[in-house]
Parts: C-alpha cells; structure tokens; sequence
C-alpha cells in the first residue's frame, strides 16, 4: 500500500507540474494573440500631443533638457483610451478558462507522463487547480533624439504592462509589454551630448483594472 501510495503521489506531482507548464504556455499565448491582433491602437483619439507632454529648453532654447507629463491630462487620456482593454486581458471573462475565483482548472492527460508527443493526449484526464493573480496597466513614453543638424525628433509612445503571477508547484510571474508609436514629430533644439542614448522619460503609471 505504502509503494502505491508513494506511486501516486510521483504520479501527480510530476502532472501537476505538466499542469503549470500549460498554464504558462497558454497564457503567454492569449495574451499575444489578444492585445495584437484584437486590440486596435489606431482607435485612441481625442488627444493633442502639446496636452500630454511639455518639452523644456535651455535658457538659450538650443538645448532640450527634460520632458514634463501633464499628470491631469495623461490620466485621463490613458483611462479613456484603453479602459477597454481589460475585456481583452482578463484572463477570466474570455471562454471561461478561468473562473471567478482565480483559480484555473487545467485537465492533463496521464499519457504527458511519457513526455512524448504521441502519448500526450492518452489517458483519463486529472484536474489541477492552477491559482494567479492579474494586473495590468499603462503609460506614456517620450523618446527625443538628435536628428539632422539642429533639429531633435520626439516620440511618444503608449506602452501596456500585463503581469500575472502564477502559483503552482513553484511560484511565475509572466510579464508582456506592448508599445504603439502615437506620434512622432521634428522640433528644434539639440539633445545635450550628455545624452548618450537620447532623452527618454516616462509617465507615471495608470492601473487599468
């Protein structure tokens, strides 16, 4: 009884763990799949690139030295913009693959024991609860670059972060995140040599759920 017992506990372990390598698989994947194909970036409107972002200058106004977020207006214009996100990346209104109480229930054929591909989907199947938590959130990216003799190019980018952390037989935290050029226009100034890589700033992040 003892070997039996010691049998099934090898047994499960090692389907728990095929469990937890699934649910890392397919949610890497959703999340992919969703937010690039799904999710339509050119729908954000109703914004001014001269509302979100300042640019400061020397006092000669040759130089730039530091981009400046209107914190009121880029709150807003993330909270409005990408509110409906959400329905695409929680993980628990899509198909029912999670339920409400975040936990994932993933079935593994006994048959991914062999870790073969032709017996992979052999055998009864065992439930495994697979627990996660989920946040996700946005902000804005201002890139400024020297370009031409004395003109600067400025970026501005939305930027999504997805975080879910996944606890099975050992604890994963998978994070994705996506970026979409919103603007891009030529000003004049230099960027100061001091800056090796460009002036980058970021805005202060908006949590979406």
């Amino acid at each position: 009884i003892v070997e039996v017992i010691i049998l099934v506990v090898l047994v499960l372990t090692n389907l728990g763990k095929k469990a937890y390598e699934i649910t890392i698989f397919n949610i890497e994947k959703k999340l992919d799949r969703n937010v690039l194909k799904y999710y339509s970036f050119d729908s954000i409107t109703n914004y001014n690139v001269n509302d979100l972002i300042k640019i400061e200058y020397s006092k000669n106004e040759k130089e730039i030295i530091n981009v400046r977020y209107d914190v009121n207006n880029t709150n807003r214009f993330i909270d409005e913009n990408l509110g409906q996100i959400e329905n695409l990346l929680v993980l628990n209104s899509s198909n029912n693959w999670f339920n409400n109480t975040n936990y994932l229930v993933v079935m593994v054929p006994v048959g991914m024991l062999f870790n073969n591909l032709y017996f992979d989907s052999m055998g009864p199947k065992i439930p495994f609860k697979i627990y996660y938590m989920e946040s996700f959130y946005a902000n804005l990216n201002t890139k400024i670059t020297n370009y031409g003799i004395n003109n600067s190019l400025v970026e501005l980018f939305i930027v999504v972060t997805v975080k879910y952390q996944i606890i099975g037989y050992r604890s994963k935290t998978i994070k994705k995140t996506y970026d979409y050029l919103l603007a891009a226009t030529l000003i004049n100034g230099k960027v100061p040599n001091m800056y090796n890589e460009g002036i980058v700033k970021e805005s202060n992040k908006v949590e979406l759920k």
